[in-house]
C-alpha cells in the first residue's frame, strides 16, 4: 500500500498532512473490530497479586468503555478477574449487589491487604538483629 504510493509521482494527500497520514495508518493497520478486541481483552484481564486494585480498575474501565455490556455482565467479569487474596477476603462481607459496590469493597479489601503487607514487612525488618560491621567494634 505505502511503497507504490511513495513512488507515485502524484503524491497522495496523506504524505503532506500528518493527520491524514495517521488516519491512513489506522485505516490500514488499526483494529478491525475494536469492540470484539476489547471484549476479548476484558475477558482475559486478571488483577496481578502484586498490583494495587487501582491498576486493575483503570484497565477494566478503559476496556469497558468500548463495549456494550450490562451491569451484571461487568460485575461478573470484574469479579472473575480479581486476585485470590481479594476473593478470599470477600467471604467475610456481604455480597456486593452492584458493579459499583463490588469496586468499593474490592478497593477497601485491597487497601487493608497492602496496609497489612507493609506492616508485616516492617515487623520483619525490625525483628532482625542489627549486624555490626567490623569497624564498629
Amino acid at each position: 500500500m505505502f511503497d507504490p504510493a511513495l513512488l507515485d509521482p502524484n503524491e497522495p494527500a496523506w504524505i503532506l498532512d500528518l493527520h491524514l497520514f495517521i488516519k491512513e495508518l489506522k485505516t490500514n493497520f488499526g483494529t478491525y473490530d475494536p469492540v470484539s478486541e476489547a471484549e476479548a481483552e476484558l475477558k482475559g484481564l486478571c488483577m496481578q497479586e502484586n498490583h494495587q486494585a487501582t491498576k486493575y480498575f483503570i484497565k477494566f474501565q478503559q476496556l469497558a468503555t468500548h463495549i456494550q455490556w450490562d451491569e451484571a455482565a461487568l460485575h461478573r467479569q470484574a469479579y472473575n478477574g480479581l486476585t485470590k487474596h481479594i476473593k478470599d477476603n470477600m467471604v467475610h462481607h456481604d455480597e456486593p449487589n452492584s458493579f459499583s459496590s463490588l469496586w468499593k469493597l474490592m478497593q477497601a479489601i485491597n487497601a487493608q491487604y497492602w496496609e497489612w503487607h507493609e506492616e508485616v514487612s516492617c515487623k520483619t525488618c525490625t525483628s532482625k538483629p542489627m549486624e555490626t560491621s567490623p569497624t564498629q567494634v
